[in-house]
């Protein structure tokens, strides 16, 4: 439906009335839930819930106090189910300069609004940037509207030049589309998050080359990126590591868009967005998805899936189950504590062991996976596995002597296309063979 008196639209248009026209960040609060979900508002930061989307939009309306004019054009809105509704309109922003002179930017809306005790309030808000006059694939959504907007003179032009760059998101730089990307232009918010305090000062640290912001390790990949999408159309989109001033980095998102100067040159004019929080937060969601929380080693389902991918590539292997012999007895004796320390020992060992791109798991309970690809030669491995054993045997004896404990180990090496299971089922009788008849030792066995 297209009415513009419906609840959910009245809504909405106080919402702007608050948040743009008076810039009012209590009554703005006001017409959102507590668990609001906002992408794209402000400086185009994510919120998930109301604290956070205070912090947001407190940190806006004071970079930026002046009432702001405001369009909703092309409403649309749907109830989705009882008492919610979701709606898509263009919101027209109307910056006022000077009596007639004025800056015009859209954003498309789209959200979700609710039915709370008989007031509708929004929960999900996404603004993203999408002029409704733009051209195809236009990225930079503002317009100038005055007619005389050609006659500005310099300083004039220079102000509104500096209300666009402030209203993007994220900082803006741009450089010369030539080798290490001389320097072009910077904004203060791209200084700000840098952590440089002047233009000449970022300019002296960086040479006048874009190239030297980025991280070394990511050049080859940012100009590959760059290059391929530029063959393609006049815009690209990155991470990458970038460098601040005292040398440190963050990750960024980078999105860009290749110009032409007055003079005809080529220049890449690009928003940096710093996402280092959620950069960190994927990898520690990684990182848990793929642990063992004792250990530190892989857990059993990331550890398997890695070795049966690795039995794929058709080299010879080695494939080693480990068990920690009398464990019950070291438990009932020493404490669980005390068995979650040997269990921390091992990992430790066995990380010290065997190279990096080797693949350690811990099974469960007292179990652990070694698995070699191109692997050491046997005599090597023999060697390792005894010292193992040594330095186990030697804490045994410093700390538990009375569990009597020891580790056994079942060994297969191979090269023939094999399925994991068959190759676990084979160390695991090799292992259990050792705790039978001969505990603290191994067995080899090459098919």
């Amino acid at each position: 439906m297209n009415s513009k008196k419906t609840p959910v639209y009245e809504a909405l248009n106080l919402f702007f009335y608050y948040y743009l026209k008076k810039r009012d960040i209590e009554k703005t609060l006001s017409m959102v839930t507590d668990d609001i979900y906002s992408l794209g508002t402000g400086n185009g930061e994510i919120a998930l819930n109301k604290i956070q989307f205070r912090d947001l939009i407190t940190s806006e309306i004071n970079t930026l106090p002046i009432s702001i004019d405001y369009r909703i054009l092309n409403y649309r809105e749907k109830e989705r189910d009882k008492n919610l509704w979701d709606c898509i309109c263009n919101v027209e922003v109307i910056v006022n300069i000077e009596d007639d002179k004025h800056v015009i930017y859209f954003t498309r809306l789209t959200g979700s609004f609710e039915n709370k005790e008989g007031k509708i309030l929004a929960s999900v808000l996404h603004m993203s940037e999408a002029s409704i006059h733009q051209d195809d694939n236009e990225f930079f959504p503002l317009k100038y509207v005055s007619e005389n907007i050609s006659k500005l003179d310099n300083a004039s032009q220079h102000e509104l030049l500096e209300i666009i760059l402030e209203m993007m998101p994220g900082g803006i730089i741009g450089g010369y589309y030539q080798k290490n990307y001389p320097l072009y232009i910077v904004n203060d918010k791209y200084l700000n998050l840098t952590g440089y305090e002047t233009y000449e000062e970022f300019l002296d640290d960086i040479n006048g080359e874009i190239i030297n912001t980025i991280h070394p390790n990511d050049i080859d990949f940012v100009n590959k990126i760059v290059d391929e999408s530029l063959k393609v159309s006049n815009q690209y989109e990155l991470e990458y590591r970038l460098r601040k001033k005292d040398n440190s980095y963050i990750w960024v998102y980078d999105i860009g868009r290749k110009i032409y100067t007055a003079e005809g040159k080529e220049v890449i004019l690009s928003v940096v967005i710093d996402i280092s929080e959620k950069v960190l937060l994927n990898k520690r969601l990684q990182k848990e998805a793929s642990e063992d929380v004792l250990t530190g080693l892989y857990n059993r389902k990331y550890g398997i899936d890695l070795i049966k991918k690795e039995l794929k590539s058709g080299t010879k292997y080695a494939f080693m189950i480990m068990d920690i012999d009398n464990f019950k007895a070291l438990n009932d004796i020493y404490g669980h504590s005390e068995g979650d320390s040997i269990l921390q020992f091992i990992a430790i060992h066995l990380k010290n062991t065997f190279r990096t791109n080797s693949i350690i798991l811990r099974l469960g309970g007292d179990e652990f996976i070694i698995f070699l690809n191109k692997f050491l030669d046997e005599n090597i491995i023999r060697i390792k596995l005894d010292n193992i054993n040594q330095k186990y045997n030697m804490e045994i004896n410093k700390k538990y002597i009375e569990s009597k404990s020891s580790i056994s180990f079942g060994v297969v090496i191979g090269d023939k296309d094999i399925e994991f299971d068959d190759l676990y089922e084979m160390a695991d009788k090799l292992l259990y063979e050792m705790k039978r008849n001969n505990k603290g030792t191994y067995k080899i066995l090459n098919i």
